[in-house]
């Protein structure tokens, strides 16, 4: 009998930095020491669909780092990074490894870091663009596709399993977003300021949640029939969605003291048959 999926666990905030241990005594090694492992320099590549969008995507994380909207109606004022020059908004707020799209395996066969640097795959012609990570146990191919004249794409993961054995793995695909902790939601007497959520659909319902929120009282964890999950803006909105399955699959949205959103869904356990 096939065994049952098991459920997706909760994503996991990102842990509060720890402090240094004093320092250990170096023991006696015999012959040279071993060289330290360096992570390779990540590469960038551009896409542009004119008119739409020019995004910049990072081989860290195989990812999006900049996502410049091209209308000239898309403006925001930052006047303390650009002089109070309006520039054209860019909807990618973070940095490695908190990116949007990102894909990790968490407690899975093959452990496949966020920041992890992917090797890009030679361009095809047709606009798409794909990254490959790999190791002793496992391949995975990650693939963006732009519809031409829109702001859509779609992105596949494919997995391939290297070994003689059958793999486990929980896939996960995260969305994120910073809003300055300091902005507070304009009141009565005062103007708006626009608010960052973190958003899923579940089981037919939306459910969103503000910065300032889930700063007072927590953020969402739902089980169910995960649609899509995203971070949005007063007039822009970044979000994710799987196509349709049986599987259960766990939505979690959270903030943390640094102004940091993020938006994460985990699928029920999958296998992937032996090499």
């Amino acid at each position: 009998q096939p065994e049952p999926a098991k459920q997706p666990e909760p994503a996991k905030q990102p842990e509060p930095a720890k402090q240094p241990e004093p320092a250990k005594a170096a023991e006696k090694v015999e012959g040279p020491p071993a060289p330290p492992v360096e992570k390779p320099a990540p590469v960038e590549a551009t896409i542009e669909q004119p008119k739409h969008f020019k995004v910049t995507f990072t081989s860290e994380g195989a990812a999006p780092s900049h996502w410049v909207l091209l209308d000239p109606q898309y403006k925001e004022d930052k006047p303390k990074e650009s002089n109070k020059t309006a520039d054209q908004i860019d909807l990618v707020r973070t940095r490695p490894a908190n990116l949007p799209f990102v894909v990790t395996f968490p407690k899975s066969s093959f452990d496949l870091p966020p920041d992890a640097v992917w090797t890009q795959e030679p361009q095809k012609g047709d606009g798409s663009i794909a990254y490959v990570w790999e190791n002793a146990d496992a391949r995975v191919e990650k693939r963006y596709v732009f519809e031409p004249k829109s702001y859509a794409f779609q992105v596949s993961v494919t997995v391939e399993n290297k070994t003689n054995e059958k793999q486990a793995h929980f896939f996960q695909i995260q969305m994120h977003g910073w809003q300055d902790p300091s902005i507070k939601p304009g009141g009565f007497m005062s103007r708006p300021v626009s608010q960052t959520s973190g958003e899923c659909y579940v089981s037919g319902k939306v459910h969103r949640k503000t910065f300032e929120e889930m700063t007072k009282k927590g953020g969402i964890e739902e089980l169910g029939d995960v649609r899509w999950i995203g971070v949005g803006e007063q007039y822009f909105f970044d979000a994710v969605g799987l196509k349709p399955s049986d599987e259960q699959k766990r939505c979690n949205v959270f903030s943390a003291p640094d102004g940091s959103i993020s938006s994460i869904m985990t699928v029920a356990q999958r296998w992937v048959p032996a090499h």
